[in-house]
């Protein structure tokens, strides 16, 4: 080869490697927000599976305390996060007020599980025991349980569906705010918290659940006695979800991609998840503990026709509008917020729509 063509050759190949460096370098890490729940960190599936990089995707994960999503979305330490309708709409209006633009992009799953856990099961009773004593209504029972409350001590985590419960079958049992004592922790605290003789009751999700059942509590009341269940599912910025259609999409359909992964074989897939959950939580799930939160506590769609079944028809128990909706009744009731969230906060007809299309 003479010396000409060489160099034209090291000339080609210099700049396919400059273009090959430019694409790299302008494709976006996505900092995606996850908490250690059994469910909101399944995104760590895709990324042990190396899901993620096989569809193009640089994602970092980013684990958040529950109470602290919304804050870290909003002030770009993350892109993208799970959240909920409850903790979603709780802070909308004031983060967007303040010139954010959060936005709840896509319904992933429904959550059943928050509950009010009661250490002293020789003083308390549950609704199951009021339920029994009066079997013809059901109204009298849920507020026999919840005047259990009055005089004592319950631990939560403020603005998230774990204070909701509480303020729900406060409100239920006509209980005044000067009638209960309410202590505000993070969750992981204050269910270390409680584990320590803190506190008469304490309010958690699954993960807090489990683990004070472990040191002999009991469920008083869950959400599903009191409220439509909770819908869980991605949320980001209205710049970032335009900027970022494709990626957004891609990491949508590895959502579905990991439950159908997990449930081809649930007993041997939940060892990744466990054994993450284990090292980044205060909860060590066991394989049945987890397969019971599975399939009783949640209700995660296989696919988006069967989030679309769920979710967006008017005609379904799981409606979004109706936990929309009953979410801003009691915040506006409890003065966590001034004015309702508009519909206009949901895209997730409108991302259905074009993932169907595409």
């Amino acid at each position: 080869m003479s010396s000409t063509n060489i160099k034209r050759l090291f000339l080609t190949l210099s700049i396919f490697l400059l273009i090959i460096l430019g694409c790299n370098s302008n494709k976006k890490q996505i900092t995606y927000g996850i908490s250690p729940y059994q469910d909101t960190i399944l995104p760590i599936v895709a990324e042990k599976q190396g899901w993620y990089k096989t569809e193009g995707l640089d994602v970092k994960i980013k684990i958040l305390e529950w109470g602290d999503v919304m804050n870290s979305l909003a002030g770009g330490a993350v892109d993208i996060a799970i959240q909920n309708f409850n903790s979603f709409q709780a802070v909308y209006n004031n983060i967007n007020e303040k010139g954010g633009d959060v936005i709840f992009y896509f319904p992933y799953f429904i959550f059943k599980g928050t509950a009010i856990m009661a250490r002293d099961t020789t003083k308390f009773k549950t609704i199951n025991y009021f339920l029994n004593l009066y079997p013809n209504n059901r109204e009298k029972a849920i507020v026999e349980t919840v005047k259990q409350l009055k005089g004592r001590v319950v631990i939560t985590t403020k603005g998230t569906e774990m204070e909701q419960i509480v303020l729900s079958a406060m409100n239920k049992a006509g209980l005044k705010e000067s009638d209960v004592k309410i202590i505000h922790a993070l969750p992981a605290d204050g269910l270390n918290a409680f584990l320590h003789g803190d506190g008469d009751f304490y309010s958690g999700g699954v993960t807090e659940r489990t683990e004070a059942r472990k040191h002999g509590a009991i469920e008083l009341i869950e959400t599903s006695d009191l409220n439509p269940p909770v819908v869980d599912g991605l949320v980001t910025t209205e710049k970032f979800a335009k900027e970022h259609k494709k990626e957004l999409n891609k990491i949508i359909k590895l959502w579905f991609k990991t439950i159908q992964w997990m449930e081809e074989d649930l007993d041997k897939r939940s060892k990744l998840v466990i054994e993450y959950l284990s090292s980044v939580s205060s909860t060590k799930y066991t394989l049945d503990e987890y397969k019971y939160t599975w399939f009783h506590t949640e209700v995660f769609p296989r696919n988006i026709d069967e989030v679309n079944n769920l979710t967006l028809q008017p005609n379904s128990y799981y409606y979004w509008k109706n936990s929309w909706d009953s979410n801003n009744q009691f915040l506006i009731s409890e003065k966590k917020i001034s004015k309702p969230v508009p519909y206009t906060a949901f895209w997730g007809e409108k991302i259905y729509n074009i993932i169907n299309e595409n």
